[in-house]
């Protein structure tokens, strides 16, 4: 999601810096690339020094794993997020777009959720007390090239297109709005102009057309690869995922984005499915990919 964010905001004639732990590897000769830690407040406070807007789109997100390290969850999601804010504070910075998640408002999400529940409140709280004026963006589900391992749609297009078969962690039954990833990166851009306008300080959740139910994209995925994958289901384990609506209780009205138009939703398929293809080419691994129409 950043380097996307970072390309479309390059593209549209912003000065762009990229702080980071690793060096993306999608960088551009037009941007700046700094190595540092969100708890590395003195570097914080030294590279924020001349930034207008701040877009906060590090964390640890992969619900299925927070728990195996709860003191870097907080560390990177809680604490980096308190750092970023006092570092904006103490430079003047007045302006952050913070991305949070759905899950704020459910039941599921385990420790994922809470530290972004946490970190919403951060920000709402530094604008009261220090006027930085935010957009806090709930993402729904993602999806596109560049994603991580943690990403839900590389997972099953991994696993198909390497191992022959897909693990579900659920029972095929719950309902997902995907977004792909660059048209989610447009609406990130276009967002800047709600800033000094009576649209900021709003939570904003930001999802797209494509609702379908999970064994309907497993299915998807087996037509493209011409239904050489099998499928397993475990429904007795769905990681703290929700089933059907991420919502269990809404205390505030949150207004709804989607793009007026958005990439092929089959087409973006098979364009992440060969982008894992050159990554884990391996020998005499071949697989025949072919888009429906």
């Amino acid at each position: 999601m950043g380097s996307h964010v970072a390309d479309a905001l390059s593209e549209a004639g912003h000065n762009v810096t990229i702080y980071d732990r690793i060096e993306s590897p999608y960088l551009r000769p037009d941007q700046k690339m700094v190595i540092g830690d969100l708890t590395f407040r003195r570097k914080l406070f030294h590279e924020l020094r001349k930034i207008d807007v701040v877009y906060h789109l590090a964390a640890l997100c992969d619900i299925n794993v927070t728990w195996s390290d709860p003191h870097a969850t907080i560390q990177a999601n809680v604490v980096g997020t308190a750092n970023i804010l006092e570092a904006m504070r103490l430079n003047g910075v007045k302006k952050i777009v913070f991305a949070s998640t759905l899950y704020v408002e459910s039941r599921a999400g385990g420790l994922y959720r809470a530290t972004k529940q946490a970190g919403e409140e951060l920000v709402k709280t530094y604008y009261q007390y220090a006027g930085i004026d935010y957009l806090i963006l709930r993402f729904g589900t993602l999806y596109g090239t560049r994603a991580k391992e943690n990403n839900g749609m590389y997972k099953y297009l991994k696993q198909a297109l390497l191992e022959g078969k897909i693990d579900h962690y659920g029972t095929g039954n719950e309902v997902r709005e995907f977004i792909h990833v660059k048209d989610c990166a447009k609406i990130c851009v276009s967002l800047l102009e709600k800033f000094g306008t009576p649209a900021s300080q709003q939570t904003l959740i930001l999802t797209g057309y494509h609702r379908i139910r999970i064994f309907e994209l497993l299915e998807m995925i087996n037509e493209v690869l011409n239904k050489k994958i099998e499928v397993i289901y475990h429904p007795e384990d769905n990681r703290c995922h929700y089933d059907y609506l991420p919502y269990s209780y809404i205390p505030q009205v949150a207004s709804r984005i989607i793009p007026d138009t958005y990439l092929d939703f089959g087409g973006s398929l098979v364009e992440m499915l060969e982008e894992i293809n050159k990554t884990n080419k391996k020998g005499d691994i071949t697989q025949e990919v072919s888009a429906t129409p």
